[in-house]
C-alpha cells in the first residue's frame, strides 16, 4: 500500500503526540485542528470526518454525486445501526499512543482498505472511533471518466471484501435500475412511469440534502441531471466488482486477496 509505505517513513518524524493523516488531495477549513483535537474525549481512540467532492470535470462532478448520494447515506446507515467502527481515510487523527497500542503503521502495509483496518483495529482495541459532523473536500479537478470508472471499481472491490455481508445487500439499493426493468417489463405501464419519476426525485432529494445541508457543498444544481447516469454506471460498477480481484492504483495493477491485501498483478 503506497499510502501507508508514506506513512510509515513519516512516523518517525513526527514530533508531537496528536497525528494527523490526510489524503494529498484534502482540503480543510482553519479550525480543522481545533474541531479535532475537542473530539478526542477520554475514550476516543481516532477520530474521522466525512468529505465531499469537488471539481468540474465530467469525472469529478459524478464523484461528487457518487459520494453525496451512494456513499456517505451508508456511512449514515452504519452509524445509526451498528456505530463507527472504520475510519474515512481523507481526514483522520489519533493519538500516538493509540497507534503504537494496535501495532503502529506495520501491519497495514499490505491491506488495500488501510484506512478501514485502521479504524477497526483501534474499535478492537477497546477505543471508539468517534465520526464528527465536520465535512473535508477532495480535490481532483482533472478527473475524466476512465479516472473514475477505475477509482470506483476499486473502491466497489475494496468495499465488497471488508463489507462482504454489507455489500451484497447494498444490491437492493439500486432503485433507479430496478424501476427502470419494472417500466419495460409492465409495457411502459403509466403507474410504473410513475414509479420510476417518484424514483428519481427521491434519488435526486437524498443527494441534494446530503451534498447541501450535511456536506455544505457547492455542486451546481445542473450537476444533479447527470444523476441518472451515476446510478446507471453504479449498478454496472456493483456488477463488475464480483467479475476480478484487479484493482488500479497509482498507475499500478494489484490483485486484491480474500483477506483484503493487495498483491502484485
Amino acid at each position: 500500500n503506497p499510502k501507508i509505505s508514506i506513512l510509515r517513513q513519516l512516523e518517525g518524524r513526527a514530533r508531537y503526540d496528536l497525528l494527523v493523516i490526510s489524503d494529498g488531495d484534502v482540503k480543510v477549513g482553519p479550525d480543522f485542528l481545533s474541531r479535532t483535537v475537542a473530539a478526542l474525549q477520554p475514550g476516543v481512540g481516532l477520530v474521522t470526518c466525512p468529505y465531499r467532492g469537488g471539481g468540474d470535470s465530467l469525472g469529478g462532478t459524478l464523484e461528487t454525486l457518487t459520494i453525496a448520494a451512494d456513499f456517505i447515506p451508508s456511512v449514515a446507515v452504519a452509524y445509526y445501526l451498528e456505530g463507527i467502527r472504520f475510519a474515512l481515510g481523507a481526514a483522520m487523527a489519533l493519538p500516538r499512543r493509540v497507534l503504537q497500542d494496535i501495532g503502529g503503521f506495520a501491519p497495514l502495509a499490505d491491506f488495500l482498505a488501510d484506512d478501514y483496518q485502521l479504524g477497526w483495529r483501534v474499535a478492537q482495541a477497546g477505543y471508539r472511533v468517534r465520526l464528527i459532523p465536520y465535512a473535508v473536500e477532495t480535490k481532483n479537478p482533472s478527473m475524466t471518466l476512465k479516472d473514475y470508472l477505475l477509482h470506483q471499481l476499486r473502491w466497489t472491490r475494496t468495499y465488497r471484501v471488508c463489507r462482504p455481508k454489507g455489500y451484497l445487500a447494498y444490491g437492493i439499493t439500486h432503485a433507479l435500475v430496478y424501476s427502470l426493468a419494472i417500466l419495460l417489463a409492465t409495457g411502459l405501464a403509466p403507474w410504473a412511469w410513475g414509479l420510476a419519476a417518484a424514483t428519481l426525485i427521491l434519488r435526486g432529494t437524498l443527494a441534494g440534502f446530503s451534498e447541501r445541508r450535511c456536506l455544505k457543498g457547492g455542486l451546481p444544481i445542473a450537476a444533479f441531471a447527470l444523476l441518472p447516469l451515476k446510478d446507471l454506471l453504479a449498478f454496472g460498477l456493483w456488477l463488475a466488482s464480483f467479475l476480478g480481484r484487479r484493482v488500479n492504483w497509482g498507475g499500478c495493477s494489484f490483485r486484491v486477496t480474500p483477506e483484503g491485501k493487495l498483491a502484485p498483478q
